[in-house]
């Protein structure tokens, strides 16, 4: 007899499959019958786009047993709101209660025809007017009655499914590129830059006002003359340096609605003008309407000093923020466990690869400078993340692309 409960359970557990033959071994089959739901297995998720105003679920019950349905079986259905808070409270979740007025389940009842398994799909449509992006909701569906003497499983008798709606993705490029301090050849530079048409650009190395580059040049507003990007930010790296300031630049399409810079940690803590510290800045960039976090970045390629300035980018940036946040530059350590990524980690960043391409030194690159990193992971999802050649290289460094979909 063991082995035959073993096939019922099996036969149970099957969402919308062929049953077993009746065994004419087993005394009162009918004993062994009843009425599930096989989506009550487990928690079931569905995550729409919002784009397309309305989507649906389908719902349906099975017949479990050593046959098939021996008569028509009429099978109820309805949503139990209250459901919700119990399952939170079992399960230690927070899903919210869908809005019954964003729910349509006109027909509620559907037949188990006699030697069928289980009974035609039924349509839940779920309108997404007015429901925020990004929120997880539990939608509770389950058996009320059944007709017949056939028993209703109380462990399936519930499908309890996740709803959660995004919006469209949106595709933000982000390029990367140490120039060299001297190497002013802003044509090149521009060239690479359109070839590549990013959204976000962030150059390194770049002169502003000093003697060796042209005491009248600032380069970063020469390069911004000639890309299509309409917005722009310099932070020093070298707050006064022959007669002028060294640092970093941040070129976007999106206006730049908030900026923050700061100077992070410089060798032996020196914090003199004249010091080389590391650049930061945080942005709110105005994607359509949305907010988009960006922050841009320098680090040290000396170790002991990269972890001084890990722990004030930690103390800067903290583990939470309200919006998509995409984090990008020179973090100077291999994504595939290297300290910078380490300590992002507890940031709650993750990088576009890990089994990534290096790109320094130009000739024959062997180790990593720059990254795009990313929070929450779930508002992300990488298209490419790409290194360029030697002819796109201005400095010591090839050039880094990174495409990620944003989910606002």
């Amino acid at each position: 007899m063991k082995n035959k409960i073993t096939i019922l359970i099996g036969v149970i557990m099957v969402l919308f499959t062929s049953s077993c033959k009746y065994d004419p071994t087993i005394s009162n089959p009918e004993e062994y019958a009843t009425i599930y739901m096989a989506q009550g297995e487990s928690l079931r998720e569905f995550i729409f786009q919002q784009s397309k105003g309305s989507d649906r679920i389908l719902i349906g019950a099975n017949y479990g047993g050593v046959d098939e349905a021996p008569e028509d079986i009429r099978v109820k259905f309805e949503i139990d709101p209250s459901l919700v808070a119990q399952y939170n409270e079992a399960n230690q979740t927070e899903f919210e209660q869908l809005p019954m007025n964003n729910i349509s389940f006109p027909t509620q009842e559907a037949v188990i025809q006699k030697g069928k398994l289980q009974t035609q799909a039924l349509p839940l449509d779920i309108d997404f007017t007015g429901l925020p992006t990004f929120t997880s909701y539990l939608l509770p569906v389950k058996i009320s009655s059944s007709s017949g003497n056939v028993s209703i499983n109380e462990q399936l008798q519930t499908a309890y499914f996740r709803i959660e709606v995004r919006s469209d993705p949106t595709p933000i490029k982000i390029m990367m590129l140490g120039k060299g301090g001297t190497n002013n050849d802003m044509d090149k530079l521009s060239q690479i830059i359109a070839d590549a048409n990013p959204d976000i650009c962030i150059i390194r190395e770049i002169d502003k006002f000093t003697n060796r580059s042209g005491s009248d040049n600032d380069w970063s507003e020469i390069l911004f003359n000639k890309i299509s990007l309409d917005h722009m930010l310099f932070v020093p790296s070298i707050l006064s340096y022959q007669g002028g300031q060294y640092g970093m630049v941040v070129y976007s399409k999106y206006p730049m609605v908030n900026s923050e810079t700061y100077l992070l940690a410089a060798n032996n803590m020196n914090e003199a003008p004249g010091a080389e510290r590391g650049p930061l800045a945080v942005l709110d960039l105005n994607v359509d309407g949305k907010i988009l976090k960006f922050g841009a970045i320098h680090t040290a390629s000396n170790a002991t000093t990269r972890a001084v300035q890990l722990s004030e980018i930690s103390t800067i940036l903290g583990q939470e923020s309200e919006h998509p946040f995409i984090f990008a530059g020179n973090f100077n350590a291999n994504p595939n466990g290297g300290d910078s990524y380490l300590a992002l980690s507890g940031l709650n960043f993750v990088p576009a690869c890990t089994s990534c391409p290096p790109n320094f030194p130009v000739s024959n690159p062997a180790t990593w400078s720059d990254m795009t990193v990313f929070r929450p992971s779930g508002r992300f999802n990488v298209v490419s993340h790409t290194v360029g050649n030697a002819t796109q290289a201005m400095g010591t460094h090839l050039p880094v692309f990174t495409t990620v979909n944003v989910y606002f």
